[in-house]
């Protein structure tokens, strides 16, 4: 009971944490828009809003806000790139179709998952990191199979053998892809692995880069 009740103390401080987090970027967006030609909204936006996984319509809103001058710096110019980026890949942006085969030649669109909550897991066989996260994707996908959720594998292995060996090893039982030309992964911006998205039944990127506990966390959350 002790323990059940430290675990619920904690979970309520990390929700508290998480919502004052949340408060704080509206506010540092509202100062910006009521604040266009200052440097300081400049330098928060680039330094607290247009961060990883940040909050696109928020961000948007915020640069869209800054005077023409500061439009024109160095910063605002590469807030700017990562707006184009996350306009395809972030957190709100409907996830770019696209299409591979399976192991056994059988071509796989990513939209003819559209009314299933998707996990899209870029990995490979020689990644480290990526086998290590593997076994928590299994978990995830036993516990959450059966309240419509699934995974997508898209491997950018290039030897082949090794990736199905891999995916028997590991067993990933769910459809896995191999990115035979890395198109899917030039489209994604996957500079790095292992890299996922959770797409909602609608094919709306609603979190990304989910590993260990906080992927279990979220499915837990959007789930049961």
């Amino acid at each position: 009971d002790k323990e059940k009740s430290k675990e619920g103390l904690v979970k309520s401080f990390q929700d508290r944490y998480i919502a004052f987090l949340d408060d704080r970027k509206i506010a540092i967006a509202d100062f910006i828009v009521e604040n266009p030609k200052s440097y300081v909204s400049l330098y928060s936006l680039n330094a607290d809003l247009a961060i990883e996984n940040m909050n696109l319509e928020l961000v948007e809103k915020a640069y869209n806000a800054l005077s023409p001058e500061l439009k024109k710096s160095a910063i605002a110019n590469a807030i700017a790139q990562k707006l184009v980026l996350e306009r395809k890949t972030g957190i709100g942006a409907q996830a770019m179709d696209f299409e591979e085969q399976t192991a056994e030649g059988i071509a796989v669109k990513l939209s003819s998952f559209k009314g299933q909550y998707v996990l899209v897991d870029f990995w490979a066989s020689w990644c480290g990191p990526c086998r290590q996260e593997n076994p928590t994707v299994v978990k995830a996908y036993e516990t959450y199979k059966d309240k419509n959720f699934t995974v997508l594998g898209v491997s950018i292995d290039t030897d082949k053998n090794k990736w199905i060996n891999a995916v028997k090893q590991d067993g990933l039982v769910w459809t896995q892809l191999l990115d035979r030309s890395q198109n899917i992964s030039r489209e994604y911006d996957i500079t790095s692995i292992p890299r996922n998205f959770l797409l909602d039944p609608n094919g709306k990127i609603i979190a990304k880069n989910l590993r260990g506990e906080d992927l279990l966390d979220k499915l837990k959350e959007v789930l049961d």
